[in-house]
C-alpha cells in the first residue's frame, strides 16, 4: 500500500508538469451513514487502468476502490479525504482531492434532508421553500439558513431577500442529539424590484351643521405628496384633492372610491390600489323647537305648556322636562309644581334618530298664601344595615300630605318612611309637606351610606356579549355595587351530570363554547368587606355554520403571521385585521392562485394583544385569531 501512494504522489508531480486544462477531474463524493458503517460514493464512478480512486478514512485505514463501504470501530468525528486522478501512458494528466467531516454516532440516523424552492410571482425577492425531508415523522427540529445572515425554524418558510446575489441556503433537520443531517444548495436571486405595498383606505364623517356635506380623510399608506389620488363620490363627481369635502344634492347611500397611484421611480413596479365603501347621506334636519307657557288663573303652581315647534308635521316625538325631576312626552301638556321657585323647562323634539332640536326657558312659581313650615326632619341610621335609614319629621301632622324623594330615583308618601339604598354614596333627601292646596314647604338633607360590612345589601350579576361572527365566543363582565376583589367562573353543560364543570379563576372571562346547547354559567366573587356572592344564569349557545376558520402561525407572533388559504380557482384574497375591540386597523389584498396560498401579514407595528383576521375570497368568509407579543 505504501508503494501505491508513492506512485500516486509521483503521478501528482508529473501531473503538475503535464496537466491538460481541458481534462475533467472531480473528487467530489457523497456518503450515507448507517450506524458505524458509511457508504462512500464518488461523483465519478469509473475505475480503470486510467482512472484511479484513493481513500483515507481518518482512522488509519485507506482504500483504492471507487464506491466503498467502510465500517468504523467506534463513534467519533473523522476527516475523510478522497483523491481522484487520471493517467495516460502511465503519466498523470489530472488530479483532484476533497476532504469531508464524518460524524459517527453509532446510532442509525435514517433522516434525509431535502427541499425545493420557487420565487414569488409578485415579488422577486420573496422565495417560498418546500421541505422535502424524509421521513418528516420523528423530526424534532428544523433550521433554515438563508445565506444572508438570517434563519428560520418554520417547516416551509417564505423568506424575503433585500439584495440580489447568490446565496448558500442550508436546511438542518434533527431527530435527536445523535441524529442530525443537513442539505445545502446555491440560490440565485435576480434583481429585486420594490413590491407594491400600498394600502388604500379612507374615513368619512358628516358636517356638524350641514349633514349632506361629507368630509373625507385619506388614510392610505404609504402616501406621499408626489403620489396621485382620485376620489369618486358615487354621484358622478370626482376630485384629486387629498382630503376633500363633498356636498351631496340628495340624501341616500353612495359608493365612494379612492384610487391611489404611487409616483413611479426606476426599479419599482406599477403600484395602484383602490378602496371603496358606502357613505350614507342623511336628510337635512329643519326642526326648530319652541314653546309658550301660562299659569292657571286660580292655581299659580299649575302651568300650561304649548309647543310652537316648526314644522309640527314632521315631529315624531316630544319630551318635556319641568326642572323638578318630572317629565312628559305629550305634544302639549300641563304640570303642577309642588312648591315655589325658579325652574328650567326644556322641550326636545325629534323627527328620527339624527334630527332633533331643543329649547329651554325659565318658569317662575310664586309663593302663595301663608302656612306653617312642617318640612323639617331628622335622619336615623340603622345599626343592623348601614345602607338603611329612617326619616322622621320633627313636627308630624296627621292632616298634612308628605312627599319624600330619597335621591336615588325612589320616593315615598309615608309620613315617616324607611329606605334601603342599593349603592354606597351620598344622596340628597327632599321632604315636601302639603298642609293645604296652596301651602307647601320643602326641606332637604344629605345622607351618606359609607362603608358597610353587612353583606345583605351587596348584589352581583354579569353581562354577556357575543361576537357577531363567532356567536359561540362570549365575553363575560361581572358587576356589583361593591368593589370586586376576586372572581371565579364555572361553566356546566346542561343537564347537570352530563359533563364535568369547567372552572376559571380570572377577571371578566372570555370563553368559546365548543358545542351547542344550554349551559349554566356562574360567577363567584369576593368583595371589599369580605362578602362572598354568587350569581348564575343559563345561556343557550348555537355554533355558527356560515363561517370557516383558519389557523394563523406562528402564534404568538412577533414580526409576521401567516395564513394558508386554499382556492379552487384564481381569485383576489382580501385580508382585514381587527383589534381586540373589533376595530378595523388594517386591510390588504393578495392575488390568489388555484391551490394553497400562503398569505403573510406583517405584525411588527402592532401593539401586543389579541387580533382577529377576516379573510374573504369570492363568496367565502373565514376567520382566524392570533396573539402579538
Amino acid at each position: 500500500m505504501k508503494k501505491l501512494f508513492a506512485l500516486f504522489f509521483i503521478s501528482a508531480v508529473t501531473f503538475s508538469l503535464y496537466a491538460q486544462t481541458d481534462t475533467a477531474c472531480d473528487a467530489q463524493f457523497s456518503f450515507n451513514i448507517t450506524g458505524t458503517s458509511v457508504n462512500f460514493t464518488p461523483l465519478i464512478l469509473t475505475v480503470s487502468t486510467t482512472s484511479h480512486h484513493y481513500w483515507n478514512f481518518g482512522d488509519g485505514h485507506i482504500a483504492s476502490d471507487g464506491s466503498i463501504v467502510h465500517t468504523y470501530s467506534s463513534a467519533g468525528i473523522y476527516l475523510v479525504k478522497h483523491y481522484y486522478y487520471k493517467s495516460e501512458n502511465g503519466i498523470a494528466v489530472c488530479i483532484d482531492s476533497i476532504e469531508k467531516r464524518i460524524e459517527i454516532s453509532g446510532v442509525i440516523c435514517d433522516i434525509h434532508p431535502a427541499f425545493s424552492f420557487e420565487t414569488d410571482s409578485t415579488h422577486q425577492g420573496v422565495v417560498h421553500f418546500k421541505n422535502l425531508s424524509t421521513p418528516l415523522t420523528g423530526i424534532t427540529a428544523f433550521k433554515w439558513y438563508f445565506g444572508d445572515g438570517t434563519f428560520s425554524d418554520d417547516i416551509d418558510p417564505a423568506h424575503t431577500y433585500t439584495t440580489a446575489g447568490t446565496f448558500k441556503v442550508c436546511l438542518v433537520v434533527q431527530k435527536d442529539d445523535s441524529c442530525k443531517r443537513y442539505y445545502c444548495t446555491d440560490l440565485k436571486v435576480a434583481e429585486i424590484k420594490t413590491p407594491c405595498d400600498l394600502v388604500a383606505y379612507f374615513a368619512w364623517h358628516p358636517d356638524s351643521v350641514s349633514p349632506n356635506t361629507i368630509h373625507f380623510q385619506n388614510f392610505s399608506k404609504p402616501f406621499e405628496a408626489v403620489d396621485s389620488i382620485t376620489w369618486s363620490f358615487g354621484d358622478g363627481h370626482y376630485t384629486n384633492e387629498i382630503n376633500p369635502a363633498h356636498q351631496y344634492p340628495l340624501p341616500g347611500t353612495y359608493n365612494v372610491c379612492i384610487r391611489v397611484k404611487k409616483h413611479s421611480t426606476p426599479g419599482t413596479v406599477d403600484c395602484v390600489k383602490e378602496f371603496c365603501k358606502q357613505v350614507v347621506v342623511k336628510e337635512m334636519c329643519t326642526l326648530k323647537a319652541d314653546f309658550e307657557f301660562e299659569a292657571d288663573s286660580s292655581n299659580k303652581r299649575l302651568v300650561y305648556f304649548n309647543s310652537k315647534s316648526t314644522p309640527l308635521t314632521t315631529v315624531l316625538h316630544s319630551l318635556w322636562t319641568f326642572g323638578d325631576g318630572t317629565s312628559s312626552d305629550l305634544l302639549n301638556t300641563h304640570h303642577t309644581y309642588a312648591h315655589e321657585g325658579s325652574y328650567t323647562v326644556c322641550l326636545k323634539i325629534s323627527a328620527g334618530t339624527s334630527c332633533y332640536s331643543q329649547v329651554c326657558k325659565t318658569v317662575e312659581i310664586p309663593k302663595t298664601g301663608s302656612c306653617n313650615d312642617l318640612s323639617k326632619f331628622n335622619i336615623k341610621r340603622s345599626t343592623a344595615n348601614c345602607y338603611e335609614f329612617k326619616f322622621i319629621p320633627i313636627t308630624p301632622d296627621p292632616g298634612s300630605k308628605y312627599a319624600w324623594t330619597f335621591g336615588d330615583g325612589t320616593g315615598s308618601l309615608n309620613t315617616s318612611p324607611s329606605h334601603v339604598y342599593a349603592h354606597e354614596g351620598k344622596y340628597i333627601v327632599f321632604l315636601t309637606v302639603y298642609t293645604s292646596e296652596n301651602c307647601a314647604y320643602t326641606s332637604y338633607q344629605v345622607v351618606e351610606t359609607g362603608n358597610c360590612t353587612d353583606c345583605s345589601h351587596v348584589w352581583l350579576k354579569f353581562q354577556d356579549k357575543r361576537e357577531s361572527y363567532y356567536s359561540n365566543r362570549i365575553y363575560f363582565h361581572a358587576s356589583s355595587n361593591a368593589q370586586i376583589l376576586s372572581q371565579s367562573w364555572t361553566i356546566t353543560k346542561l343537564p347537570f351530570g352530563t359533563s364535568a364543570p369547567i372552572t376559571f379563576s380570572q377577571e371578566n372571562l372570555v370563553y368559546v363554547f365548543s358545542g351547542a346547547g344550554d349551559y349554566n354559567v356562574c360567577v363567584k366573587v369576593k368583595t371589599a368587606g369580605g362578602c362572598v356572592k354568587e350569581y348564575c344564569q343559563v345561556l343557550h349557545i348555537e355554533i355558527p355554520h356560515s363561517y370557516c376558520t383558519l389557523t394563523a402561525y406562528p402564534d404568538p407572533a412577533m414580526d409576521q403571521v401567516n395564513i394558508n388559504v386554499q382556492l379552487t380557482q384564481s381569485a383576489m384574497i382580501h385580508v382585514y385585521v381587527f383589534n381586540s375591540l373589533n376595530v378595523l386597523i388594517r386591510q390588504e389584498e393578495h392575488s390568489g392562485i388555484a391551490g394553497n396560498n400562503k398569505i403573510t401579514i406583517g405584525t411588527g407595528s402592532l401593539v401586543p394583544g389579541w387580533y382577529t383576521l377576516k379573510i374573504i375570497s369570492g363568496d367565502r368568509v373565514c376567520y382566524s385569531r392570533f396573539q402579538k407579543i
